[in-house]
């Protein structure tokens, strides 16, 4: 968030004031945690209601941020140990995705996870170092996952296989 000129003025914290919430909040530094110890913000959804979604880490958990006009919340962590968010999107549906990675047997997982007021997380996509970079819900019953296995061993600075 640096590149955008955050100024960093509020603490961390669930609750927070969200001011007006979208574009102006993100590039004028009103989003909870941003500086923070322990707290990495990795992406960003906004919905035509203007309701806002960071994925990221707080605390050492992976974790969703929502604001929606009033206040910022930080939700329930995901139910994953040693999970990374890198990507959050908006289906039709209201349902709120997330993609990254998890740890499994000494490598990763790729992730795929739903919010809908709790979490519901789908069975891990499995690579010796596998991480879903993106996803797209077409429908509830239709998600598409993009992302990179980089395998066991190879050059260093090899590019991964596509997933």
């Amino acid at each position: 968030m640096r590149d955008l000129g955050v100024e960093r003025r509020h603490a961390d914290g669930d609750g927070e004031p969200a001011a007006a919430v979208g574009r102006r909040d993100l590039a004028h530094g009103h989003v909870p945690g941003t500086g923070r110890v322990g707290v990495r913000l990795e992406g960003v959804a906004v919905g035509a209601d203007r309701q806002v979604w960071i994925c990221g880490t707080r605390g050492g958990a992976a974790r969703l941020l929502h604001g929606d006009g009033r206040q910022w919340r930080w939700l329930d962590p995901l139910p994953v140990a040693s999970a990374n968010l890198y990507r959050v999107v908006l289906a039709p549906s209201g349902a709120v995705w997330v993609s990254g990675d998890q740890a499994s047997g000494g490598g990763w997982a790729g992730l795929v996870a739903r919010w809908e007021g709790a979490w519901t997380v789908l069975p891990p996509v499995t690579g010796a170092r596998l991480s879903i970079s993106d996803v797209h819900a077409a429908a509830p019953d239709d998600v598409w996952a993009v992302g990179t296995d980089a395998g066991v061993g190879g050059p260093p600075g090899r590019p991964g296989n596509p997933a």
